[in-house]
């Protein structure tokens, strides 16, 4: 009997100990930074709202927006935003990536966007890797900032922000330029800068295109900015 006890008691010893020891969480360890490290792109975005080939569509707007206060712009309204990004300025420059993300004109009393916008790259070093800004735009402010929350692959733990400047707009054609800082854990592109320089070129009309509700049997396999209708 007395054998059983001691037995029992070393095995409720034994099981206490395994207990200790499968904790679901592990021990702190002080936490070593590595070297922050700045990172230079040089790129222009390139956006379209009107023709057959747009690259930012409205697929809602507020129920409440009556006729009689619609504007280009109306609060509560959300696009989808697919844009290319190309080297230089011009057509027929060569595309690096693209802008996806969503816009929110969410400025009650004034014309700002509040943007989800990751910006990926689809050729050369950065191939695969991607920064994401997540900030309120200030669409006719001639200077405004944006904030860079994240990024993809190379550009992991990226952290800064964007500051935006109206380069060019004549009605139809906008250019903005801008001056970002990005830090992270990925090697400079270029040695002794450390400020991203972007340009912004945007085909901006008053006629844009809403998404009505998609059927499944939508003609684009994507349903991107299908079944469009001009903004009456």
């Amino acid at each position: 009997m007395r054998g059983t006890l001691t037995l029992t008691w070393i095995l409720m010893v034994c099981l206490s100990q395994v207990a200790v020891q499968s904790q679901y969480y592990s021990e702190s360890l002080p936490y070593d930074p590595r070297p922050v490290k700045v990172t230079n792109l040089h790129f222009f975005l390139h956006e379209t709202l009107r023709g057959k080939n747009p690259t930012v569509v409205m697929v809602a707007q507020a129920n409440n927006t009556s006729n009689d206060n619609y504007s280009s712009v109306p609060f509560g309204t959300l696009y989808v935003i697919d844009d290319p990004l190309k080297i230089g300025p011009g057509d027929n420059s060569e595309v690096i990536g693209n802008a996806l993300g969503l816009g929110i004109l969410a400025g009650k009393n004034s014309t700002t966007m509040v943007m989800y916008l990751d910006f990926g790259f689809t050729t050369g070093k950065f191939k695969g890797s991607s920064i994401s800004i997540f900030s309120r735009n200030p669409l006719i402010e001639t200077e405004r900032e944006l904030s860079v929350v994240g990024g993809r692959g190379e550009f992991r733990m990226a952290e800064g922000y964007a500051r935006l400047k109206n380069y060019f707009f004549d009605g139809t054609t906008v250019i903005i330029e801008y001056n970002v800082t990005k830090n992270g854990e990925t090697d400079d592109i270029c040695a002794g800068n450390d400020i991203l320089h972007c340009h912004s070129t945007g085909y901006y009309s008053k006629t844009a295109t809403p998404v009505q509700r998609q059927p499944i049997s939508a003609s684009s396999s994507t349903m991107f900015s299908a079944e469009k209708t001009p903004v009456q």
